[in-house]
């Protein structure tokens, strides 16, 4: 057999969810691979690559791959707002 064609054969593909937390977003253009986890109350920077799970919540994530920067103070506009958008 070709190279090729036994590659093709072998491969397999392999589905794993995602998975963010509450009260999470993502800046634009943001890759996020197969069974990463962004917790609880964090931001990811765009444009981040997230390629793993992370624990510690209230933070900002940013860089390629992505890596804690900053934390988030709890008492943060975006993450206690009512509804709508915050101004």
């Amino acid at each position: 057999m070709r190279p090729a064609l036994v590659l093709s054969i072998l491969r397999k593909a392999v589905i794993v969810p995602i998975n963010s937390g509450t009260n999470c977003f993502m800046g634009s253009s943001c890759v996020i691979l197969s069974g990463s986890v962004l917790p609880d109350h964090c931001v990811l920077g765009a444009p981040s690559l997230q390629n793993k799970t992370h624990t510690q919540t209230w933070g900002l994530y940013a860089c390629q791959p992505d890596q804690w920067r900053k934390p988030i103070a709890p008492d943060a506009a975006y993450f206690n707002r009512e509804r709508g958008f915050v101004l």
